[in-house]
């Protein structure tokens, strides 16, 4: 069974195939209402994974569209009931009326709630998956902030290490001016015991002249 990732490994989904009773189940679903059936009954399963009765919660979201301040999963799923009740009697109405204009006027409500339909099933989604998604995203901030300041820790330290060697490269451009930067450098390699190659510590030195 594969398991697909996303780029930062926030979210992960575990790819199996239906079991035979599964598969002749959605086989079966040739009918809209029946695919409705389904999406009832997936989202009220969430909502009592938190222990919380679908129809009492469904009746405080069409009372109230602000349950309270946190939107979880119970939430967005009762609203998904809401949009479903909505969608399966707009489909009533199409299937037994005779008036053209009426159905054109239902159906354009019944795409507008299933667009609707989809937003709220991605909202349930996320906050579903809301702590994996903020500890994923609080590790990559920190693991950010701590390589910003190892990175800075050890820019200071390799800076102080650049004086020593230009320290040493002005003595030996007092005596000897004309040297180039990379006889300097092999000078310096050797009296302070470096293990950088020439070249780059050639980059890092200046002649006095230069170093205003």
């Amino acid at each position: 069974m594969p398991t697909l990732r996303s780029p930062n490994d926030l979210l992960s989904v575990t790819w199996r195939n239906l079991e035979d009773s599964e598969a002749e189940k959605f086989a079966r679903l040739g009918s809209n209402q029946a695919r409705i059936a389904v999406l009832r009954e997936w989202a009220e399963a969430a909502i009592r994974a938190d222990n919380k009765d679908p129809a009492e919660y469904q009746k405080i979201i069409a009372e109230s569209e602000t349950v309270s301040e946190i939107v979880d999963r119970s939430y967005w799923s009762a609203r998904m009931l809401k949009r479903l009740d909505g969608i399966q009697a707009g489909l009533a109405i199409v299937e037994r009326s005779a008036d053209a204009e009426l159905t054109r006027k239902i159906a354009l409500n019944i795409i507008n709630d299933a667009l609707l339909l989809a937003s709220e099933f991605h909202e349930l989604t996320i906050v579903d998956n809301e702590r994996p998604i903020f500890t994923g995203t609080r590790n990559a901030r920190n693991l950010r902030e701590s390589s910003s300041v190892a990175n800075a820790t050890r820019h200071k330290e390799r800076t102080r290490e650049w004086s020593l060697w230009n320290a040493a490269a002005a003595k030996i451009w007092e005596r000897h001016p004309k040297l180039s930067r990379q006889s300097v450098a092999a000078q310096i390699k050797t009296r302070l015991q470096l293990v950088e190659d020439e070249g780059t510590i050639a980059k890092r030195l200046k002649k006095p002249r230069e170093a205003h």
